[in-house]
Formats: C-alpha cells, sequence, structure tokens
C-alpha cells in the first residue's frame, strides 16, 4: 500500500531520537527520584525545558547550547529539522552529534546518579 524507501540518513535519524528518548526517560527518572512530590517533579522539569532554559539562552549564548534540552536536541536533530527546508540555510552548531551524545549522556547518567544517591539517603534510618 504505501512503499517505504528509507536510506541511511532515515536510519540515522531513528537511531538518534531512539537514543534521545531513552536519555529522556533516565532524565525524568532521576528528576523524579530527586523531588519525591510526582507533581512537583512535573513541574520542575517543566519549568526548566520550557521557561529557565530559553531564557537563560537569551544573554548566555554560548552557554546555551551546552543545557541539557539543547544537548538533546541537537543530539535528536530536531533543530535541524525545524530549520530544513526549500532555500533554508544550513543549521550551524557548537559541536558535533558525537559531543551531543556525549553530553546527554552525562546529563542523563548525572541525574540517575543524584537520583540513586537521593532515594538510598532518605531510605536509611
Amino acid at each position: 500500500w504505501i512503499d517505504v524507501e528509507l536510506e541511511r540518513d532515515h536510519w540515522e535519524l531513528i537511531g538518534r531520537i531512539v537514543l534521545g528518548t531513552a536519555a529522556w526517560a533516565v532524565l525524568g527518572v532521576g528528576v523524579g527520584a530527586l523531588i519525591q512530590s510526582q507533581v512537583g517533579a512535573i513541574v520542575a522539569a517543566l519549568v526548566w525545558f520550557l521557561v529557565a532554559e530559553p531564557l537563560l539562552g537569551l544573554p548566555l549564548d554560548e552557554v546555551a547550547d551546552y543545557l541539557p534540552g539543547a544537548a538533546l536536541d541537537r543530539m535528536m536533530g530536531v533543530d535541524t529539522m525545524e530549520a530544513e527546508g526549500p532555500g533554508a540555510p544550513p543549521v550551524e552548531h557548537a559541536y558535533s552529534l558525537g559531543v551531543a551524545a556525549l553530553l546527554t549522556g552525562a546529563y542523563a547518567a548525572g541525574f540517575a546518579v543524584l537520583g540513586i544517591i537521593s532515594a538510598v539517603w532518605r531510605d536509611v534510618p
């Protein structure tokens, strides 16, 4: 019915999206373990990614590329997908996809470790 031909670029994007989704999950579990309240964790994550990170990016443009949301977006190709189109200029980035993956992994692992430490610390009498 539908003829789908996926090229190498498509498979790379699919892989990056799968890895990015896993990183978002680990990051969310870490934040959820740090903040005991479910509502508090959701609100904190939404406020950070939708309000604080874009506001930090205005005066600190060089630093904004290295924040968790920007690193995840870079790894998953979100900003590239939004900007591409007929006659659109190529998107320039501060770092490569490999660095974005490492930075994303570091953020996810850091929040996971902090969440584990927080959960163990709270459970020990």
